[in-house]
Formats: structure tokens, sequence, C-alpha cells
């Protein structure tokens, strides 16, 4: 039956990674706001701060012999994204920072849902705005916990693929990018929910994988 389930997420991810725009960056990559975008990566990180139960604790992963029901393993993050906006004919570059936290449930060993909440800051050439964010779903897959031979040490989840949608507070005007001449802005009524997909780095998970000689 684990190993259906496996196949199946395998088969998902590679739709996944399939039907991004052409556009996309391959390692992360943003979904155009009401301004600026597509963006595409500059470095992320994530750190796995606390899980809760037995054998976990801070700085530790839930163990992969955990067997109780899905909303009692739950771990908390910490993301840091940043990402680039490149020139074109509507707006100069930008650069984007996201900072988030909030819970992660695991469904399975290799796969984890949750929810983030959190902070983007802007820059677009000078012109700085910040806005709250709150990300539903977070979906995590761990790709290498699919391994048989590593899907009991979750240390080596540090690998992640992740999709999210991201409601951003607070629409967007034209004051808040730095426009090119020319162009006429039009803000979004109902605020922008852009998607994001990409990869990961746990610094926790690898920080533990390298102390204990990736064994």
């Amino acid at each position: 039956m684990l190993r259906v389930i496996r196949v199946n997420i395998l088969v998902l991810v590679v739709l996944a990674t399939w039907v991004q725009p052409a556009r996309a960056d391959i390692w992360d990559w943003m979904e155009e706001l009401t301004g600026i975008g597509p963006s595409h990566s500059r470095g992320n990180l994530t750190l796995t701060l606390h899980c809760r139960g037995a054998n976990a604790g801070w700085f530790k992963p839930l163990p992969s012999e955990d067997q109780r029901s899905v909303f009692q393993r739950a771990c908390y993050f910490a993301d840091f994204r940043r990402f680039k906006s490149e020139e074109d004919a509507r707006f100069f570059p930008s650069r984007i920072e996201m900072y988030e936290a909030g819970p992660m449930f695991q469904i399975l060993p290799p796969l984890e849902i949750g929810a983030g909440v959190g902070l983007m800051h802007i820059d677009s050439s000078g012109i700085k705005v910040d806005r709250m964010t709150i990300s539903l779903p977070r979906i995590v897959l761990k790709p290498l916990l699919l391994i048989p031979a590593l899907e009991k040490k979750p240390d080596w989840g540090f690998i992640q693929l992740y999709f999210r949608q991201t409601r951003i507070f607070d629409e967007f005007t034209e004051a808040d990018f730095n426009t090119k001449p020319g162009y006429t802005f039009q803000s979004r009524i109902n605020g922008d929910l852009p998607s994001s997909f990409g990869f990961m780095i746990d610094g926790t998970l690898l920080f533990r994988s390298i102390k204990n000689g990736f064994k």
C-alpha cells in the first residue's frame, strides 16, 4: 500500500512540475502579482523549529515511527524566501522578501500540509512596501523519504518540494511600484492570491544530517 502511495505522490510531483509556466525558475518561482512578476528565486531556506511528541522537540523532526493522528503529528516552521522580478515594459526590477511561520501536519513521513502567516517586503527599484500574508495551503513533499532505504531517516527530509497559495492583505496601487511612463496600473479589487512552487532546503534537517555524517 505504501508503495502505491509513493508512486502516486511521484506522479503528482511530475505533473505539477510539468505544468509550470515556460518562464518558471527551475528552483523556485512565484506567480505574477497585480504589478510585478512573475518572479524567480534568489535563495530560500526553511527551518524546522519544534515538533510535538516523544523523541521530538526543538530542532528535531518527527520520528518515522510516530503513529499518532494527523493533528497530533505537528511541527512548526519558519521560512525565509527571496525573489527577483526582472525589468519589463511595465516595471523596473524589483526584489521580494517573504518571511512566514506556522504549523505543518504530517500526512505521511514524506508529505506534510499546513499554513503560514508572515510578511512580504517589496523593493521596487527604491520604492519599498510591506504587506501581511497568509499561505494556505502550504504543501511540502520530501522526495528523499520516498526512497525505501531512507524512509525511516527523517533527517533526510532536508530537500523539500513545496506548493503554496498566499493571500496578500491590502490591494496594491501604482504608488507601491516603480512603474514605467506610459503604463496604466490597474488594481485587483479582491487583492492578490499568487501561487508559488519550487524547492527549499531545511537548514535544521541539513545540519542534523551533516552532524550525523549522512547516516
